[in-house]
C-alpha cells in the first residue's frame, strides 16, 4: 500500500505540472502550416536526413563533418517542415536555419546568429574551388538507384541513443522488421537467435522464466536471476519468488536490445550475465494508425492454435498528446497427452490398465494468454515529454510440456503419465510513468513504476510422494494425496532519476539515483482430507505448509563518465549499491524442515561498489576495436534447509553468500562494402566467485551452496550482409566453456565439470530473398532460418543416489520457414512451418517426483496475415 501511495502522490505531481504546461503551450499556439505524414526510424543522422528530405519534399543542407557520428531516435506523425526536422535533430546538439520555403540547414547550436551560411554548412575548399556540402535533396530522382546499405540500428545500451556500432560493447539487436519476417513472438523463440544464451522452458512451479537464463555461461539455477529483463526503461525481474522474468509476447515493438555481459554500473544487481531489453512502439502524435497481426496454425499430434494481435494510435491532442493499446490474445490447444497413472504402477514405468479408472486426456499442455498494454504520450513543448503506461498480462498453462521419457521414451506422440494434473496460472501487471525534461546540457529522465504479479500452480502431489516412498500409492491412497498448491505473490515499487548529458565538452556524462522496494510472498499447501495421517499412521493429516514473506530494498547511486578525443574513447563506470533482504519462513507437516512448527526470521544485506572502464579505437568511420572491463553482482539470499527426512542439515535459515563476475573482453565492430555487410566479434574471459548453484537431493528436495569459483571463456561472433538489395543474410557464432575451478562437495560436482544449464556452442543463420511479381503492387519473400543449441549440464547426480541417467539435455538443431506475399497497400500474408524436420530434444530434465524430460514444440504449420491501416 505504501508504493502505491507513492505511485498516486508522484502521477498527481506530474499530473499537475502537466496541466500548467497545457494551458501555457496551448495558449500560443502559432498559425497552421502544411503538415507531412512522417515516419523516419532511428538510424544515422545523415541517412534520416535523407529519408526526411523525401518524405517531406523538401531540400536540406547539411556538413558531412557536423553529422558525422551522429544518430536520431526518429520521428513519427504528421509534422510542419519545421517541426519534423527539429524532432529529428532533439539532443544532438543541433539545430536549423531556413534559407526559404524549400530550403533548411543544419548548423551548430554553439556557432554564432551572424555566421554566413557558407560558415553554416561548415564548407572546406577542395582543388577544385567546390564546397564540401551533403545536399539531401527533395528529388528522389537525383539519388542513385545502385546505392543501398544495412539500416543503421540505434540502442539506448548504455542509456543514450547511439549507433550500434558506437558502443564498445558486445549488443545484439532484433528489430521490429526481424519478428515481422520471422514470426517469433516470445522468448523461447527468439532466444535461440541469440549466441550464447540458455534457457529453461516454462514448468509447472517456475513461472515464466524463473531462474532460467543463463547468459555466456553465468548460469542461475538458484537465487534471484543473472539476466535482468528491462520492459523499456523498467525492471522487470530481480524477483525471487515470483519467478520474474517475464516472458513478455513481442508486438509492436522498436526493438529487442541483449546486452552481453555483466551491466552491473548501470543496471545494476541481477545483470552479472547481460541485460535482456523489450523497446516498446511509443505513441505517435498526428497520427491515427490501427494495425492487425493473426495467426492460424496446427501443431503435430496436437490442436489448432490461434494468436491475434491488434495496436491503434489515437491523437489526442494535435502536437501535444497520443494514446496507443495493444492487445495480444493467443490459444494455444497443446500437444501432450497425459495418461493417468493407478494401482499397480512401478517406478520403473509398467502401467497395468484398470480400464475403469483411466481415461487419457488429450492435449494437456494448452495456454490461454491475454497481454494489454496502453501508453499515452503527452508532449506540450519541445523540452517536456510525459508517457504513463501500464502492461497487464495474463497466462494459463493447462499442463507441462514435458512427457514420461522412462514410460514412453522421447519420440513419437508425446505422453506424460502422472496421478494428478498440473496446473499453472501467472497474472502480471506493470504501471509506469516516464518524465524526460530537455535542456540545452542534456536529458534528465524520472522512471517510477509499480508492479504486481501473482502466480498460481497445483502440481501432482501423488507423483512426488510415490517417489520419496519408492511405491506406488494403491487407488485408495491417491484418494488422501491432494496437489501441492504454490502461491506466489510480489509487490515492488521501483524508481530511478538520471541525467545524461549532451553538451559541448569532450567529456559526457551519465548518472542516477535508483531505489527499489519489493515485497514477496510465497505460500505451500499441501493438506490430505481428515482421516490422511491415519491412513498413512504418520499422526497428522498435514503434508506440508509453509508461509514464506520476503522483503528486499535496494539503492543505489551510479555514475558513469565518456571521454572523447578524436578516434579514441575511454568510459569508466561506478556504482554504489546497498541491497537488504529480510526473510520470516514458518514450516509445519512431514515434509517441512528441521525448525519445523516455529518460524525462522533472518536478514541479510550486501553493499559495495561495481566498476567497468573501457577503451575503443575507431580504425575508420567503419572500424572500431575496444577492450572492457566490468564487473556484476548479485545479491545473497537467505535459503530454508531441506526437510529432517533429507538427513542432517543446519536448522533455521541458512546465508549463502552473494556471488559476482569480472568480465574482460576485446572486440571488434566493422562494416564492409559500404555498408552492405557487418561482422562485429568478441572473445571474453569470465571470472566468477561464490557461484550460487543448486542440486537435487535423494529425498526429492534440494539444497543450495556456494559452490566456490568458476571461470567461463569464449567468443561470439555476429554477420549480416545484404549482397543485393532483395537479399538478407546473417550469421552467427557462439562458444564458452563454463566450469567449476575446484570440487563442489556439497553439490556433488567436481572442478572441471561445466556449470549447470550452459550449452557450450549456439549458432544460427537466416536467409531472407525479396522477388519481384509482374504486379508492382506486390513482392514475394522467401525466407529460412537455423538455429543450433549444444547440449547442457542438468544435474551432477542426485546427492546419495546413483545418477537417473538423465544428466544433460539434449543437442538440437530447429529449422524455420516461411513464404509470404507483401503489398505496397500494407499487408502482407504468409504461410509458415516452424520445427519443419519436426526435431524432438530434451531441453530439461526434472528430477523431483517421477522423471519429466521437457521438449519442445512439435513441427507446426500455419498461416500469418497483417494489415496496416
Amino acid at each position: 500500500m505504501k508504493k502505491l501511495k507513492n505511485t498516486v502522490c508522484s502521477a498527481a505531481l506530474i499530473a499537475s505540472f502537466i496541466a500548467a504546461t497545457l494551458f501555457i503551450s496551448t495558449s500560443g499556439r502559432a498559425e497552421e502550416e502544411a503538415r507531412y505524414d512522417l515516419e523516419v526510424k532511428p538510424q544515422s543522422l545523415a541517412k534520416a536526413i535523407r529519408a526526411f528530405s523525401k518524405q517531406a519534399d523538401v531540400q536540406v543542407l547539411y556538413s558531412l563533418d557536423l553529422v558525422k557520428g551522429l544518430s536520431t531516435t526518429g520521428v513519427s506523425g504528421k509534422f510542419s517542415r519545421e517541426d519534423g526536422l527539429a524532432r529529428l535533430l532533439v539532443n544532438l546538439g543541433l539545430t536549423l536555419k531556413q534559407i526559404d520555403a524549400e530550403t533548411f540547414v543544419v548548423v551548430s547550436m554553439s556557432e554564432n546568429k551572424s555566421t554566413t551560411l557558407a560558415q553554416k554548412v561548415n564548407m572546406s575548399m577542395t582543388g577544385s574551388g567546390e564546397p564540401q556540402v551533403q545536399l539531401a535533396d527533395k528529388d528522389v530522382r537525383e539519388e542513385p538507384e545502385s546505392v543501398f546499405s544495412l539500416d543503421e540500428i540505434v540502442v539506448t545500451a548504455q542509456k543514450r541513443s547511439q549507433s550500434l556500432q558506437d558502443v564498445p560493447m558486445a549488443v545484439e539487436v532484433r528489430t521490429d522488421e526481424f519478428f515481422a519476417k520471422t514470426g517469433m513472438v516470445d522468448f523461447e523463440a527468439y532466444a535461440r537467435t541469440i549466441t550464447n544464451i540458455g534457457f529453461t522452458p516454462p514448468a509447472a512451479g517456475n513461472v515464466g522464466f524463473k531462474h532460467g537464463i543463463s547468459m555466456r555461461g553465468i548460469s542461475p539455477t538458484e537465487g534471484a536471476p543473472v539476466v535482468a529483463m528491462y520492459i523499456d526503461d523498467t525492471p522487470v525481474s530481480g524477483f525471487g519468488a515470483a519467478g520474474l522474468s517475464v516472458d513478455a509476447r513481442i508486438f509492436d515493438v522498436e526493438r529487442v536490445e541483449i546486452l552481453k555481459g555483466p551491466q552491473g554500473n548501470l543496471y545494476g544487481s541481477s545483470s552479472m550475465g547481460g541485460v535482456i531489453k523489450i523497446i516498446p512502439r511509443k505513441p505517435a502524435l498526428n497520427d491515427f494508425h490501427v494495425k492487425f497481426d493473426g495467426t492460424l496454425s496446427s501443431t503435430r499430434y496436437g490442436g489448432k492454435n490461434i494468436l491475434m494481435n491488434a495496436a491503434i494510435n489515437l491523437p489526442v491532442l494535435e502536437d501535444v498528446a497520443a494514446l496507443r493499446v495493444v492487445v495480444v490474445h493467443g490459444d494455444e490447444e497443446g500437444y501432450i497427452d497425459r495418461v493417468p497413472r493407478f494401482p499397480g504402477g512401478d517406478l520403473s514405468g509398467s502401467i497395468i490398465p484398470a480400464p475403469e479408472t483411466v481415461e487419457e486426456d488429450q492435449n494437456i499442455n494448452t495456454v490461454d494468454l491475454l497481454s494489454v498494454r496502453a501508453s499515452l504520450l503527452y508532449r506540450p513543448n519541445e523540452w517536456l515529454e510525459v508517457i504513463p503506461s501500464v502492461y497487464y498480462q495474463r497466462k494459463k498453462y493447462g499442463g507441462v510440456s514435458a512427457v514420461s521419457e522412462d514410460v514412453f521414451g522421447l519420440g513419437g506422440n508425446p505422453r506424460i503419465s502422472t496421478y494428478q494434473d498440473d496446473y499453472l496460472e501467472t497474472d502480471f501487471a506493470l504501471y509506469s510513468l516516464k518524465a524526460v525534461i530537455t535542456t540545452a546540457v542534456g536529458d534528465i529522465t524520472s522512471i517510477s513504476s509499480y508492479l504486481k504479479s501473482t502466480s498460481y500452480n497445483i502440481g501432482d502431489g501423488t507423483n512426488f510422494v510415490s517417489f520419496l516412498t519408492g511405491a506406488a500409492p494403491t487407488l485408495e491412497d491417491t484418494l488422501y494425496f491432494p496437489g501441492l498448491t504454490v502461491t506466489d505473490k510480489n509487490e515492488a515499487f521501483t524508481q530511478e532519476i538520471r541525467f545524461v548529458s549532451n553538451w559541448d565538452f569532450p567529456v559526457q556524462v551519465t548518472t542516477g539515483l535508483y531505489y527499489q522496494d519489493a515485497d514477496e510472498a510465497q505460500s505451500r499447501d499441501w493438506v490430505g482430507p481428515a482421516g490422511a495421517g491415519d491412513h498413512f499412521g504418520i499422526g497428522t493429516d498435514v503434508f506440508f505448509l509453509s508461509r514464506d514473506p520476503s522483503k528486499i530494498e535496494e539503492k543505489a547511486l551510479f555514475g558513469n563518465l565518456t571521454y572523447e578525443a578524436g578516434p579514441l574513447e575511454v568510459q569508466v563506470g561506478a556504482r554504489y549499491f546497498d541491497i537488504s533482504v529480510n526473510r520470516a519462513v514458518a514450516q509445519d507437516g512431514i515434509f517441512a524442515s528441521s525448525f519445523a512448527g516455529t518460524e525462522s526470521i533472518g536478514s541479510t544485506s550486501d553493499n559495495g561498489v561495481s566498476l567497468s572502464a573501457s577503451l575503443a579505437y575507431a580504425l575508420t568511420d567503419d572500424h572500431l576495436v575496444y577492450v572492457r572491463a566490468a564487473e556484476g553482482f548479485r545479491r545473497g539470499i537467505l535459503e530454508a534447509s531441506p526437510p529432517a527426512v533429507c538427513g542432517d542439515f543446519p536448522d533455521g535459515l541458512v546465508q549463502i553468500q552473494p556471488d559476482g563476475v569480472w568480465n574482460y573482453e576485446l572486440g571488434a565492430k566493422t562494416q564492409w562494402v559500404d555498408d552492405r555487410v557487418r561482422v562485429n566479434a568478441t572473445a571474453f574471459w569470465i571470472d566468477y566467485t561464490n557461484v550460487q548453484q543448486s542440486m537435487n537431493l535423494s529425498c526429492g528436495f534440494n539444497v543450495v551452496e556456494n559452490a566456490g569459483s568458476a571461470t567461463a571463456k569464449g567468443v561470439e561472433v555476429e554477420l549480416i550482409a545484404e549482397p543485393l538489395e532483395s537479399l538478407t543474410l546473417s550469421a552467427s557464432l557462439g562458444y564458452v566453456k563454463s566450469t567449476l575451478d575446484e570440487d563442489a562437495p556439497a553439490l556433488g560436482g567436481d572442478a572441471g565439470e561445466s556449470l549447470l544449464g550452459v550449452p557450450k556452442w549456439t549458432a544460427n543463420a537466416s536467409v531472407q530473398y525479396i522477388m519481384d511479381t509482374p504486379n508492382d503492387d506486390l513482392d514475394i519473400y522467401v525466407r529460412g532460418d537455423w538455429s543450433y543449441t549444444s547440449s547442457k549440464t542438468e544435474d551432477y547426480g542426485t546427492l546419495g543416489t546413483p545418477s537417473t541417467g538423465f544428466r544433460d539435455s539434449d543437442a538440437y538443431s530447429l529449422f524455420n520457414a516461411r513464404l509470404g506475399l507483401i503489398s505496397d497497400m500494407g499487408w502482407d500474408a504468409s504461410l509458415f512451418v516452424s520445427n519443419l524436420f519436426d526435431e524432438r530434444a530434451r531441453l530439461q530434465v526434472s528430477h523431483n517426483g517421477l522423471p519429466k524430460a521437457y521438449i519442445n514444440k512439435p513441427r507446426t504449420l500455419g498461416i500469418n496475415f497483417k494489415k496496416d491501416f
